[in-house]
């Protein structure tokens, strides 16, 4: 499938934009420099929340990810999505090796998580400057965390099923950082393009356009109207006096 961008954040402007795009919700620590949006490992966990929302049912969250410095054991980076009502699910791993699971938060919960990337996950196999994502998540509330080279394909690296209180269509970006047992390491969680890449109806031969409704960016996708109902407008070429459909 293909998916057009929309970029929440190219952390080119060296000030993290409080409140416009990003609500700080724990540090110190945070910077915004060098193209980054940088949140060091530390007890703090520095995180912000994007206040920019999606409908996480129909695309992904996702950011060039590059990890500077010591790969200390203890050590998490996060990717995530809030509702806005103190509710969240965010993808986790840890930079020391390939370990990957899911934090819920608020009224969420999470349960049949299943790793498929056993090998690289963040660790010293990581590619600095791949997407990281979450998203796609379904009306099964399954929801998938992915890598990318590219922003087209995806590879999925894990799943979990989302269950308790969540609204997946008001949804926000979550970006963290963090090390749990006291100790400190000069590791650094550089995400860069902070992006939702929202997912193109199949076929869909028009420019993908975002409109706001209802709190979210959706595709405004052109349409017509045919006997009495609305139905997506083809761009359609003319063949020897037939018109044929691209798709």
């Amino acid at each position: 499938m293909a998916y057009s961008q929309t970029v929440i954040d190219d952390f080119n402007d060296g000030v993290i934009d409080e409140p416009a795009r990003w609500d700080v919700t724990q540090g110190p620590g945070e910077s915004e420099s060098g193209g980054f949006l940088n949140l060091p490992c530390n007890m703090n966990y520095p995180r912000v929340e994007g206040q920019t929302f999606f409908n996480l049912a129909s695309g992904i969250f996702a950011a060039k990810l590059t990890l500077s410095g010591t790969r200390s054991g203890a050590s998490e980076v996060y990717i995530g999505a809030h509702d806005g009502a103190g509710n969240h699910i965010s993808a986790m791993g840890g930079p020391n090796g390939s370990y990957l699971t899911f934090q819920p938060g608020g009224a969420a919960t999470f349960n049949t998580e299943v790793v498929s990337d056993t090998t690289v996950g963040l660790g010293p196999d990581w590619v600095d400057g791949s997407w990281w994502g979450i998203g796609n998540m379904g009306s099964d509330n399954v929801i998938k965390m992915y890598k990318s080279t590219d922003g087209q394909t995806w590879t999925e690296m894990s799943r979990c099923t989302v269950g308790g209180t969540y609204n997946k269509t008001h949804a926000g970006l979550v970006l963290m950082a963090g090390i749990w047992d006291g100790t400190t390491t000069d590791l650094v969680a550089k995400f860069d393009d902070a992006s939702f890449w929202a997912v193109q109806a199949t076929g869909d031969s028009f420019r993908p356009v975002k409109v706001r409704t209802g709190g979210s960016w959706k595709l405004g996708v052109p349409k017509a109207r045919v006997g009495g109902v609305w139905v997506p407008a083809y761009s359609k070429p003319r063949f020897e006096n037939t018109w044929s459909a691209l798709n």
